[in-house]
């Protein structure tokens, strides 16, 4: 089958960027619209994104071809199989959060300030 032949190559950290990205994209797309045809592989296929996703998000951002492919795999798979990534969630939420706060400790920072309303001038009247 032709998941067995382009999982290695997405898999690899070996094979060239442009081959990796092509085979995570052809996964996606062949999980799109495929029911319950490819669910013994969809396990496998997300946990593998996920790696990717991994890897990618903790060495230098300059693979951002090779992360929205992962993640745009990771969504098709999600809308095919809905609970593929159910045993996950404990990795894959403080990754995306990672992914979206571009790194940022949210546990450093601090609250602003609150905003003070201006007094009202005198003579107005507040309703």
């Amino acid at each position: 089958m032709l998941v067995e032949v382009v999982l290695p190559i997405a898999k690899s950290s070996d094979a060239p960027e442009a081959s990796q990205r092509q085979a995570i994209n052809c996964l996606g797309n062949m999980c799109v619209k495929t029911g319950t045809r490819l669910s013994t592989y969809h396990e496998e296929m997300f946990r593998a994104m996920q790696v990717i996703v991994t890897r990618t998000a903790e060495g230098p951002m300059t693979g951002y071809p090779l992360l929205a492919a992962a993640l745009r795999a990771m969504h098709y798979m999600i809308l095919e199989a809905k609970t593929v990534h159910i045993s996950h969630m404990s990795q894959l939420v403080p990754l995306l959060r990672e992914l979206m706060m571009c790194g940022a400790n949210m546990q450093q920072q601090q609250q602003p300030p609150a905003i003070q309303a201006p007094a009202p001038a005198r003579g107005m009247l507040m309703f």
